[in-house]
């Protein structure tokens, strides 16, 4: 068994000895390692590209919900209470509790969120244009 471990210690000094000879040349390692960097460019350009139809989507959602449900988001009875604050600040102070549940349940929470998601994709690809961006400038980090 010593002799099988001596025998095998010495047949792996051996093919460290000469692991140059077995070694890719340099030319090769130059094409491999151009060839990973030309592979996260383009990896990384496919992410902008995606983070660009993500604004791009963003702001038509946006307009497509300003122009569709704008006019019925402002003509909800919300906004009729709301402007009662304005011209009748006593009546609201004196019956304040009431009046905030009343608010909170005329509160159009549908068209808020038709509202909010393309706000909320817009940060998302905001997030995602600003990591890559970084990614892409500063690889030491």
């Amino acid at each position: 068994m010593i002799i099988v471990l001596n025998y095998m210690s010495q047949n792996l000094k051996n093919i460290f000895k000469k692991l140059d000879d077995y070694s890719p040349s340099h030319e090769l390692k130059v094409k491999i390692l151009q060839s990973i960097k030309t592979q996260e460019k383009k990896s990384i350009k496919a992410k902008i590209m995606l983070t660009y139809a993500g604004f791009a989507s963003s702001i038509a959602l946006l307009i497509f919900a300003v122009v569709s449900f704008g006019q019925a988001f402002l003509q909800s009875e919300f906004w009729s209470l709301l402007s009662l604050s304005a011209s009748d600040a006593g009546t609201v102070m004196k019956y304040g509790g009431d009046y905030i549940f009343s608010l909170m349940e005329t509160f159009p929470v549908m068209m808020s969120i038709l509202f909010l998601i393309p706000i909320f994709i817009f940060f998302i690809s905001l997030d995602s244009y600003f990591r890559l961006n970084n990614s892409n400038h500063y690889n030491h980090i």
